[in-house]
């Protein structure tokens, strides 16, 4: 079951990032160090018999902006290192990427191929995702699947380190929507905040709503995720760049995966913490 959840899980952290404001300035070259902190709860019920799994994911990717024209930027990511600690009926997983033991023993075959993965983000100027694939990749099985799958529902989103524009100038004070990064698999409406606009930074504020339909294969299964609820958080970005300095959100997901012929309704109450440094 672990192995089934952990794609659906990996995914759920793309779309609680995101912010707007007014102006980008991203030059050739630049280099930072991203650290994502995830902290998941979730409860769901598995052929009558609830199931508790609390899990706490630090990701520290090194993202460069290789290239810009007069429509877009391109970024590359790449992923250092994975850090995972899992609580799931009873039985603790711990897994460290910089830890030889843990690369060589058995979680390393779910979790290795994503450490040292690298991935291009064609964004526009807007700051939303036009595009992303995969360099280099040869791991093959969950993980492929897994990275195919981020690159489906990040298109379209805000990409992270970027102010994503709105249409129009705003004030200290003023909201705005969007929902622009709805697909077939993924609908958003984000409604934005403009909360502070001293001298150095933009804060924004985030109420989104998130629905998810999605069918996906795993180990011989078609697996079903049928997701929805609320997202909400703040976001800080350097004022005269529009680059993300750190975020903070709370989602409150609810629905249910239905895996061989069985709904399994779940819960889940996911804060993720992202903060950027210039390296």
């Amino acid at each position: 079951m672990r192995k089934v959840l952990f794609p659906a899980l990996f995914l759920l952290t793309i779309s609680i990032y995101s912010a707007h404001a007014q102006k980008i300035v991203v030059s050739d070259g630049q280099k930072f160090e991203l650290v994502t902190l995830t902290k998941m709860d979730m409860n769901m019920e598995a052929m009558g018999t609830p199931q508790k799994v609390i899990t706490e994911t630090t990701i520290i990717a090194i993202v460069e902006s290789k290239s810009h024209s007069d429509t877009d930027y391109v970024f590359v990511n790449t992923i250092k290192s994975m850090k995972l600690i899992t609580d799931a009926a009873g039985q603790k997983i711990n897994f460290d990427s910089d830890n030889k033991e843990d690369m060589n023993g058995p979680m390393a075959a779910g979790y290795k191929g994503i450490v040292g993965s690298t991935q291009e983000f064609r964004v526009n100027r807007q700051g939303k995702i036009l595009s992303m694939k995969t360099l280099g990749s040869d791991s093959g099985g969950i993980v492929n699947q897994t990275l195919e799958m981020f690159s489906l529902f990040t298109k379209g989103q805000p990409y992270p380190l970027l102010m994503a524009i709105p249409a129009k100038p705003v004030k200290k004070g003023e909201s705005w929507v969007d929902s622009t990064g709805s697909s077939d698999s993924l609908k958003t409406v984000y409604t934005y905040t403009l909360k502070e606009n001293n001298g150095t930074d933009a804060i924004v504020g985030i109420k989104g709503l998130l629905k998810m339909a999605h069918k996906m294969a795993q180990q011989g299964m078609d697996i079903q995720m049928n997701l929805e609820g609320n997202i909400s958080g703040d976001a800080v970005y350097e004022k005269a760049n529009g680059l993300l300095k750190s975020n903070t959100s709370v989602s409150d997901m609810k629905g249910n995966m239905e895996v061989m012929g069985q709904s399994m309704p779940m819960t889940m109450v996911t804060t993720t913490t992202l903060n950027v440094r210039k390296i």
